[in-house]
């Protein structure tokens, strides 16, 4: 899998990192030092794990989790437990409803009762997607232990089935390696980044498709317009740009054409979303991606960034 080498490409905009943990029972009995125990097994790099609570309601709590990992800089990530707090329908729809995962899963996790907020608390020394990976390896130490259903980051309109952060998962796909280690090579759209088609007013021909959550991360956010059919090509196209920027320390501009591939025909030029494309308002830098060959000279492409 690809090391990323967390280079800044600019500085981070919008809302602080956070993702939310939630469960299908209506109380959370998930004590600090069980939660602290939790946290230092499921990954062992995490040292000097200790969580301050603040405050204490019926089944519910607020505290600060703070960490090092294998004693480097102390981290902390702010931890709100709300027992009996059902999802609203506004979130299910912006993160559950429309994600790329099975729909069994979509159905548990649009039932959830309970909700486990993780708000990292940065102080810019620490790249967002190694803050992403300390948040989902808290996450996964409540999925594992309180039998959570799903996790989901609100910012970038997308969630993750709770099989994402079961050991046993993490150890298929990455057997020599750790829980961080498997987050820090997440794939953006995974859980990082959104990826979200909608219809366009001016043609029934073709969608938009739009990511949610780059700049969080110091990266624009990509729109795409192409046929439904290829929306998977336009989703790899998303990671494959994001993972060009982060590996190369590439910044990307008005009118620049970058050529993605080994294949001369995977050139796409990049241009400002125009104020009445008809399309959600952009959070922050958005470039629209425009094959110079079409969309269909990315498919099939196993090739990998030059």
């Amino acid at each position: 899998m690809l090391r990323r080498s967390w280079k800044v490409l600019s500085k981070p905009q919008g809302p602080l990192l956070g993702l939310q943990v939630i469960f299908t029972d209506k109380t959370l009995p998930i004590g600090s030092d069980a939660l602290v125990r939790a946290v230092g097994d499921y990954e062992k790099s995490f040292k000097n794990v200790d969580l301050r609570v603040a405050n204490s309601v019926a089944d519910g709590f607020a505290g600060a989790l703070s960490f090092s990992i294998n004693d480097g800089k102390p981290q902390r990530i702010d931890v709100i437990a709300r027992p009996n707090c059902p999802l609203p329908p506004s979130i299910t729809d912006r993160c559950i409803t429309y994600a790329m995962y099975n729909e069994k899963a979509k159905e548990a996790m649009v039932k959830a009762q309970s909700t486990v907020y993780l708000n990292y608390v940065q102080d810019g020394s620490i790249h967002p997607l190694e803050a992403y990976s300390s948040l989902c390896c808290v996450g996964g130490a409540l999925v594992n232990q309180w039998n959570a259903v799903g996790v989901l980051n609100v910012n970038a309109h997308n969630s993750a089935p709770a099989f994402l952060f079961s050991n046993t998962f993490i150890q298929s796909k990455q057997p020599n390696g750790s829980a961080m280690d498997f987050f820090r090579t997440l794939p953006l759209t995974t859980l990082y980044c959104g990826f979200v088609r909608y219809s366009l007013p001016t043609t029934t021909d073709k969608l938009g498709f739009r990511s949610y959550g780059a700049t969080l991360l110091g990266l624009p956010d990509f729109c795409a317009y192409a046929e439904q059919e290829l929306s998977d090509v336009v989703f790899s196209t998303f990671n494959s740009f994001w993972e060009f920027g982060i590996s190369k320390g590439q910044s990307f501009e008005e009118g620049q054409v970058i050529q993605l591939t080994s294949n001369a025909q995977t050139s796409i030029a990049l241009r400002t979303l125009k104020q009445d494309e008809g399309q959600p308002t952009p959070q922050g830098k958005i470039f629209v991606l425009e094959p110079v060959h079409g969309w269909q000279a990315f498919r099939p492409s196993t090739d990998k960034p030059k």
